[in-house]
């Protein structure tokens, strides 16, 4: 699908070959209806042995977790040694290239999973990468950023404990974001989105919701986004993670054209949001637009990454003022009408003394 606008080039810097010869890969495996040969019985039996690992996994102890990344700590509200979180929620706009996709990140869900998502998104990581895995009624995924700054790939790289488990959060629904993975605690960068009848995710240890699709409009951008190439292998004859980890953009563009990206995204933290709307919609908005003035400082190092073309905040603006406008307005009216009277009668004036 083609751009609307114009994307800046791929930087000189960058090393299309670099780095390792194969990077690893952050995949789901397929579970959908259908793709499965075995038997009833065996189904249940791996089923139930997939359960049984996610609980050995959740029973990890506390020194284990520290070995991932002792800077990461979960708030508990019931311990007084914590201070809470300045932010509750990130609303983040992107512009891509299938349309406008506003998403609505929730802490509570889950904490180390928010703060990850929500800081690559400010510092602009996934900005011009592509939705390199799209594959109807189970996943869109991206996550692997061109950005070659050192700090945020090391940050990009480094993984971060598993969440705790939601079940109220389950089974994923369509629109909800979860972070792809390779295994206990190995979540990085990569996300992905869940389509219609994607029943089998949230089974594994990794894949705890962090937030999901704000509204139809942006659901209807997933929605669109090109899938024609398929699944990756084995399943399809899409993109593999390892030439685009080692090629970057360049093995996109060459061999799967079509294939949609992200432009800019922006991200606003806020720490209420109420249930309004669907999702909370209206209240995103307001948000938003709320924080239009001091969006730098609710966001880390005021890194904010602003969509081209997107309007949504000056428009929930003008409809807050909507009241004072409308009588302005009125106000404007009654004024044009004296003056084109008085003009009327200064003509009429003219017209009896030519007479």
């Amino acid at each position: 699908m083609a751009s609307d606008e114009e994307e800046p080039a791929q930087d000189d810097k960058f090393d299309p070959y670099g780095g390792e010869e194969e990077e690893g890969t952050d995949d789901i495996e397929r579970h959908t209806e259908g793709d499965a040969d075995a038997s009833p019985d065996e189904q249940d039996e791996e089923e139930a042995d997939r359960f049984e690992q996610a609980d050995e996994n959740q029973s990890r102890t506390d020194e284990e977790e520290k070995i991932v990344d002792p800077d990461y700590h979960i708030w508990n509200p019931n311990d007084a040694s914590h201070n809470p979180p300045p932010d509750s929620h990130a609303i983040v706009s992107c512009s891509t290239t299938a349309g406008p996709l506003l998403m609505h990140f929730h802490r509570a869900w889950s904490p180390h999973g928010y703060e990850r998502a929500t800081t690559l998104f400010e510092q602009g990581y996934y900005d011009h990468s592509h939705f390199f895995r799209v594959v109807p009624h189970f996943l869109v995924q991206f996550g692997i950023g061109y950005n070659i700054e050192s700090s945020l790939k090391s940050l990009a790289s480094t993984s971060i404990p598993d969440d705790p488990k939601r079940q109220d959060l389950l089974p994923f629904q369509e629109g909800m974001m979860s972070f792809a993975g390779s295994g206990p605690n190995s979540r990085t960068s990569q996300l992905f989105i869940a389509y219609n009848k994607a029943t089998n995710l949230g089974t594994s240890p990794w894949e705890t919701p962090f937030g999901q699709v704000a509204n139809e409009e942006s659901l209807t951008t997933v929605r669109n986004l090109y899938s024609g190439y398929g699944d990756m292998p084995p399943w399809g004859k899409g993109p593999e993670q390892g030439p685009i980890h080692n090629r970057g953009s360049v093995y996109i563009e060459e061999n799967f054209p079509k294939l949609d990206k992200f432009h800019r995204c922006t991200v606003t933290r806020v720490s209420e949001i109420s249930d309004t709307g669907e999702y909370g919609e209206e209240a995103i908005i307001g948000a938003t637009a709320d924080a239009g003035e001091n969006v730098a400082a609710n966001n880390v190092g005021g890194n904010v990454r602003k969509s081209k073309g997107n309007g949504g905040g000056v428009d929930a603006k003008m409809m807050e003022k909507q009241p004072m406008m409308k009588l302005l307005l009125l106000i404007g009216g009654i004024v044009v009408a004296i003056v084109l009277v008085g003009l009327r009668g200064r003509r009429k004036k003219k017209a009896n003394k030519s007479v």
